[in-house]
């Protein structure tokens, strides 16, 4: 019994921006009987690091690959660069502006370390109430607390979800220079 495995280039192609695509194909064969086969694909682009290729890749990038390709590609990568940063800075914008608004009750903007304490007391009030209330009847300034409670923390969930689909949206648009994160329209519905 004599295992061999055989590695092979089996399918190149060539992109007309230079891009290499090509698929490897490894056989296990025991005494010239074939037991499995596998495929691993993978491409390259201009410009590419290409140490770690085949030589046989190496050969048709040294040939495939023209200065122009190397340039385009090189203005692709930063171009998306730049469209990821845009991005992410205005995803950035967008938690700020979420932060702001989930902070701001009744036209009071609360510092974050007001807000915290104020959110850890409501959430410490239904952890309290709540549970009373299915036992026995709330005095009436324990059930005023309950509701306003229930009413902020639920506030600041219809504000977390807006924030996550507007970051969708951001992630899906073409220009997101178009979004002004503080028109009131993003964000209207949530605070009743």
């Amino acid at each position: 019994m004599s295992l061999i495995k055989e590695t092979s280039i089996d399918q190149i192609t060539i992109e007309d921006s230079g891009v290499i695509m090509y698929r490897e194909t490894t056989t296990i064969l025991d005494d010239g009987v074939q037991l499995s086969q596998t495929y691993h694909r993978s491409s390259i682009s201009p410009g590419q690091d290409i140490e770690d290729q085949p030589q046989k890749i190496k050969d048709i990038c040294s040939v495939a690959w023209t200065n122009e390709h190397i340039g385009l590609a090189q203005n692709e990568d930063m171009n998306t660069q730049q469209i990821n940063s845009k991005i992410e800075k205005k995803i950035k914008e967008l938690k700020k502006e979420g932060s702001r608004r989930i902070q701001t009750i009744e036209g009071r903007l609360y510092d974050d370390v007001s807000w915290l304490r104020k959110s850890q007391n409501y959430q410490d009030a239904i952890a309290r109430l709540l549970p009373k209330s299915y036992y026995e009847s709330l005095n009436e300034q324990e059930s005023i607390k309950l509701k306003e409670a229930v009413s902020i923390i639920n506030r600041k969930d219809r504000y977390v979800q807006r924030i996550n689909e507007l970051e969708e949206k951001i992630r899906s648009i073409d220009s997101i220079d178009d979004i002004d994160l503080t028109d009131d329209e993003l964000w209207s519905g949530l605070d009743g």
